[in-house]
């Protein structure tokens, strides 16, 4: 410290908050804490000190007992150090409870650790050396902030460390602890010293990156627990971040490999990990930071990997970085981004800014993937704006070329068979496919069946999105470099399994909530509900909308199909399948069950669903309006179904609504519990078959009000206790 950093004024006005304030300038909150014990704050310290001699022992010794208390440190004692020394060290106590390694950069061999020292030296910057240490540096600058510590009541700021460095004097590092804008403006201002060099990074081809895609998960062999993952960004169409709080995270509970983080390019959508390392002594905090920086004159983005560990435990990196590095994690090593990052972005930036992801892209030496967008003409760069337009139809049209060659290709994944079972082509601006999966596996042998759809120049609405999976941001690389038919087929089967698993479950739920609460509406007045419309019709097809709202939230295997003519949908239920019609009328006419008939026989021609039992769901309501006891047509659906093995059942929109009641309040059994899950879906699927007996509506009333009975019977017997996540290490 300079001997004007040790002047009153100085300590009033910048150490004191300094000593108190994060790099973000709010006060830390254990701080805070300390503050409210001692009934001071920063500022009364500051008016108290006015009054004071420079070095007042009796002040100086309440401030050391508030850092003592706030950071859990050991303070100097007053009355054994010189007054600079004792600031020092209060500060590097303060440096410590921030500091971790977020960067390394490194002085060129023509700058000595002095000449740099001495350019860092001016203005506010703090730079703390002593015999026994590496110099540390709190780089200052100028800046001024305002913070809230009382409701509607600011403070501003004037002073605050936006970077906190560390010198390692052996071997030149300097190690930077700061968000990426405060260490980029560090080596900006240092650039500008003539008499300081740092040295360019060259990083490595992203081929050379060696990282294992299930690194996390193979930690744990080594006593290493995730408690925190965050991905965003990367070209993944998956943003999430899960914590658990006090405990670790059971990865294979949210994190799922196979979908998240299949290969090195997923890689690029972390944004950080935290982890809980189990020594026998203690455990051990740490965190890796995937951060991303560019290259000014290329734009080429690359990479680097942080660990970031608490002061205190510094003696444990080169231990976990020697675990790390078995798994291919190499950190503060900088890797150049893949060119298939570049060539996704110029599809699906804006037009403004492709040309900057075109510049990598042309640099990279033996690429033709620039080839196949120009050649192919799904982009153009001769234009009159200078700007690279992009043309969706030609791009849509390449990506259904690929689709159709591997139409009905069967792959395995996880011991299941997977196809595209039906392309669908390209219409209003989407392309659509169903995918098929299915088993040879007795105990896993029903077929399940997802539509999938690719929109270019659509945005599916909130219905279309529960019904089909929407794969908005999709690896157009992978897709057209594919050397294999198997490929295709292998990266659209999970993309959408990763887009049903973790987005649009998430969607279903929210969206069943709002179809339950105007099925509730309709239910407690259906005169007043279908006043609403000018017609009863619409008002029947907006209860069959959210019906099948709900019945894609109970049975996730629920194919939406309704269409014109059409059943609304198919369904599987303990490896059996069912056709499903809603019918809002007040009668059940032969010609509906005909056409049920017919709709039945076609499903055996069909590549996707194939039944002999058709579910009608029906508003009890409107037929016992119609009927003394709602009539279900008994004599008429013996007649249609003759010798044939067609049966038809029923579901009344009442029910659908009481089980999405009973679902919804006991998501936690339901979700967590396998065995009560089956048992619940077998009291369903009993209560459909059994409804084919029923020939009126107030039987059938009596046949589901006896499974629901047993439902809650299920559920009740169940003892469910909440897991405790600590117990996982």
């Amino acid at each position: 410290m300079r001997d004007e950093q040790v002047e009153k004024e100085f300590l009033q006005q910048s150490v004191l908050p300094l000593l108190f304030s994060s790099k973000s300038a709010n006060t830390f909150v254990s701080a805070r804490n300390a503050f409210k014990d001692h009934g001071t704050s920063i500022e009364s310290l500051q008016e108290r000190y006015d009054s004071l001699s420079k070095d007042d022992e009796d002040f100086w010794t309440d401030v050391a007992e508030i850092i003592s208390d706030a950071y859990d440190a050991d303070v100097p004692d007053f009355s054994e150090e010189e007054f600079r020394d004792y600031i020092k060290k209060l500060l590097k106590i303060r440096f410590d409870k921030e500091f971790r390694k977020n960067d390394v950069k490194k002085l060129e061999d023509d700058t000595d650790i002095d000449s740099f020292l001495s350019e860092i030296a001016g203005g506010n910057d703090l730079v703390l050396e002593d015999d026994d240490s590496n110099p540390r540096i709190i780089y200052v600058g100028e800046r001024t902030s305002r913070e809230y510590v009382e409701p509607l009541q600011p403070i501003d700021a004037e002073f605050y460390p936006p970077l906190l460095i560390e010198v390692d004097s052996e071997s030149g590092e300097i190690q930077l602890s700061g968000d990426r804008d405060q260490r980029n403006r560090f080596v900006k201002e240092t650039s500008e010293h003539d008499t300081i060099s740092l040295q360019d990074e060259e990083p490595e081809a992203y081929d050379e990156l060696e990282i294992r895609p299930d690194f996390i998960q193979n930690l744990k062999d080594h006593d290493i627990f995730l408690k925190n993952i965050k991905i965003s960004g990367g070209g993944s169409d998956i943003s999430m971040s899960v914590a658990s709080g006090d405990g670790a995270i059971d990865v294979q509970d949210f994190v799922d490999y196979d979908l998240l983080l299949q290969n090195k390019q997923d890689i690029l959508s972390l944004s950080s990990c935290e982890f809980v390392y189990i020594t026998e002594n203690e455990d051990i905090d740490f965190k890796l930071n995937f951060q991303t920086f560019r290259r000014i004159e290329t734009n080429q983005e690359f990479i680097k990997i942080a660990l970031e560990l608490p002061t205190d435990h510094e003696s444990s990196r080169e231990d976990l970085e020697d675990i790390l590095e078995h798994y291919g994690v190499e950190v503060y090593e900088p890797y150049y981004k893949p060119s298939a990052y570049y060539f996704n972005k110029l599809l699906t930036t804006n037009s403004n800014y492709r040309s900057k992801y075109l510049a990598p892209l042309e640099e990279m030496e033996n690429n033709n993937d620039l080839d196949i967008l120009t050649d192919g003409g799904i982009i153009n760069e001769d234009n009159e704006e200078d700007k690279i337009t992009l043309d969706k139809e030609t791009l849509a049209s390449a990506i259904q070329n690929q689709l159709e060659e591997a139409e009905r290709v069967d792959i395995e994944i996880n011991g299941r068979q997977h196809r595209i079972a039906e392309l669908e082509g390209y219409e209003d601006s989407r392309l659509a496919l169903v995918l098929k999966s299915y088993s040879d596996d007795a105990e896993d042998a029903h077929r399940r069946f997802y539509r999938v759809i690719i929109p270019f120049r659509a945005r599916p609405d909130n219905f279309e999105k529960i019904y089909n999976i929407i794969l908005s941001r999709i690896d157009y690389h992978k897709i057209l470099t594919s050397q294999s038919e198997e490929e295709v087929v292998e990266y659209i089967v999970r993309a959408a399994q990763r887009q049903a698993k973790y987005h649009q479950k998430m969607l279903v739920e929210k969206e069943a909530r709002r179809s339950a609460k105007i099925l509730s509406d309709y239910l407690q007045s259906p005169e007043e509900f279908r006043d609403r419309y000018e017609r009863p019709a619409e008002a029947g097809y907006v209860v069959e909308d959210h019906l099948n709202v709900l019945f894609r939230y109970l049975f996730r295997d629920y194919l939406y199909a309704g269409g014109k003519n059409e059943p609304d949908g198919a369904l599987q239920l303990r490896n059996k399948y069912y056709l499903v019609d809603s019918k809002q009328r007040s009668d059940l006419p032969q010609s509906q069950l005909i056409k049920a008939n017919q709709d039945l026989v076609d499903s055996k021609y069909s590549d996707l669903v194939e039944s002999d039992s058709m579910i009608f769901v029906i508003s009890k309501e409107l037929l016992l309006s119609n009927t003394e006891s709602g009539s279900l047509n008994p004599d008429a659906r013996e007649r249609v179904a003759g010798d044939e093995d067609a049966s038809f059942h029923f579901l009344s929109v009442e029910t659908v609504y009481k089980i999405y009641e009973i679902f919804s309040e006991n998501t936690h059994i339901l979700s967590s519990t396998n065995d009560v899950r089956e048992d619940v879906f077998s009291e369903i699927k009993a209560m459909i078959e059994e409804s084919k007996l029923s020939d009126n509506c107030l039987e059938l009333e009596e046949n589901e009000e006896n499974h629901l009975g047993n439902i809650r019977r299920i559920i009740d017997r169940e003892d469910y206790i909440p897991e405790d996540r600590n117990r996982y290490i």
